[in-house]
């Protein structure tokens, strides 16, 4: 679609548009439903963002970056962190070899205070994809956590804004 690369350009309003026209010609399609929810979240409509998402999903149940797309997204909710773990582990049942959904796992089980969970899931992620800088960055912060002298505990706010 070309609402994604006006996306990936910085054209939101370029992208809604094209999305929007997308969906109306083909209310199946997962890519324009997930890219009106993007937009919607960006607007602050949190609802509208979870019901584009239950369309795309509907449409391409075996999606694993919907799933993806949807945890994030409830994620950046903050209240709907074990729905997210739900949307993630859903994707890695999916596609096993994803390292983004074994990565967005360990962020929500971080989140939860789950830190062995998080860790095997930083850890899969990049035995997946080495490059895989995010994982790194939540095992350096994993390890933040336990080194002596460490300025614990940490707002768990003030790790998710360093991904």
């Amino acid at each position: 679609l070309r609402g994604d690369a006006y996306f990936l350009g910085g054209n939101a309003a370029k992208a809604r548009d094209d999305w929007r026209t997308a969906a109306e010609m083909n209310p199946q399609n997962a890519l324009a439903l997930r890219g009106m929810a993007i937009i919607s979240n960006m607007q602050r409509k949190f609802p509208e963002a979870m019901q584009y998402m239950a369309r795309a999903i509907t449409a391409s149940p075996d999606n694993a970056h919907l799933y993806i797309t949807r945890g994030v997204l409830r994620l950046e909710e903050r209240r709907a962190v074990p729905q997210a773990l739900a949307d993630f582990d859903k994707a890695v049942s999916i596609k096993p070899d994803l390292a983004s959904a074994y990565f967005y796992r360990g962020l929500a089980n971080h989140l939860s205070g789950r830190l062995a969970q998080a860790k095997s899931d930083y850890d899969r992620a990049l035995d997946i994809n080495p490059g895989e800088s995010r994982a790194r960055q939540g095992l350096a912060l994993l390890e933040q956590r336990r080194a002596p002298g460490s300025l614990q505990p940490r707002s768990r706010s003030n790790e998710v804004v360093q991904f």
